[in-house]
């Protein structure tokens, strides 16, 4: 099985990034993985024109160009969130793009603006978010996911990502399972089963999910894998652990190197067992190490 590996364009973004980039690729090639480059949704035209230069093939994480993000869960401003999409299918079409990620179920009508950094998408999400849907005073989402608005909001999603198809056939918008922050709601795999669209799993959203929420994080990743048309992976480690207090859960985005209790090659594992073929180290400090301990893990299990 052929195997693509993607690394985020933040790499590139730092002093002597088309060095990553070039030993990414040649650690790559090493194992016979494809390399590519998937575009993070706060790239630059600049660090756009240097992974073009480098040669390598890309994927994106949408929205990388227009003002606004992708949440279909609302019929409120659809006109304008399928005209983000529309911008979106047009910039990855000039570059050969043919796949691409986005977080698509936020519990809010309102417009939410596209991440420029991590900051500002903090104050935007947080405005979007009514607060009874946080845990504390924390970012952290509760589990409402027994409400009848939820259901509600689920079904919306579901005959939006329905449109969705429609118009862009020749593209793949993978929708994703969500950090469960700020009223991002896909925040189980078992709960996507009936969208019946294309799924990138974030492993470090699903981990992170499985603490707060207490379930086990491998039957849950497998129940995904059974049941979902996943196209698309973002690999990252984490630091979070079972002792870790609810409040203080954080996301993953940890190298593949550090030492860790999530245990990333058991779930590499139900990855491949499953025939998953293109993982995206989602890693702003990734490089060839990680390329080459995605490789012994990969040949344990062969």
């Amino acid at each position: 099985m052929g195997l693509t590996l993607e690394i985020t364009s933040s790499v590139a973004e730092i002093d002597g990034g088309e060095k990553v980039l070039h030993d990414f690729a040649d650690a790559c090639r090493q194992y016979d993985f494809v390399p590519s480059v998937q575009l993070h949704n706060t790239v630059s035209e600049k660090t756009v024109r240097k992974i073009i230069d480098c040669g390598l093939p890309m994927s994106a994480h949408a929205p990388v160009i227009g003002e606004y993000s992708l949440n279909l869960a609302t019929e409120k401003n659809l006109d304008i969130i399928f005209g983000a999409f529309e911008k979106n299918a047009v910039f990855m079409r000039k570059y050969g793009i043919e796949k691409s990620v986005f977080h698509g179920f936020s519990m809010c009508d309102e417009l939410i603006p596209r991440m420029r950094n991590q900051e500002d998408y903090r104050v935007a999400l947080r405005k979007s978010c009514p607060p009874e849907f946080l845990l504390e005073d924390t970012w952290l989402n509760i589990d409402y996911t027994y409400l009848e608005e939820y259901e509600i909001r689920k079904n919306i999603l579901k005959n939006n990502l329905a449109e969705l198809r429609r118009r862009f056939p020749d593209l793949i918008f993978c929708i994703e399972n969500d950090m469960p922050i700020y009223g991002y709601s896909n925040m189980r795999l078992s709960q996507m089963t009936d969208l019946e669209h294309p799924v990138c799993i974030d492993s470090g959203h699903l981990f992170a999910a499985s603490l707060l929420f207490d379930f086990d994080f491998f039957e849950e990743l497998e129940c995904g894998l059974q049941n979902l048309e996943v196209k698309m992976v973002h690999l990252h480690n984490s630091l979070m652990t079972a002792k870790t207090p609810k409040t203080q859960i954080g996301d993953g985005h940890q190298r593949l190197v550090v030492p860790s209790e999530m245990d990333w090659q058991r779930a590499l594992k139900l990855f491949l067992k499953y025939n998953v073929d293109d993982f995206v180290l989602e890693i702003g400090s990734a490089n060839a190490e990680d390329v080459h301990a995605f490789a012994a893990a990969v040949n344990d299990v062969r």
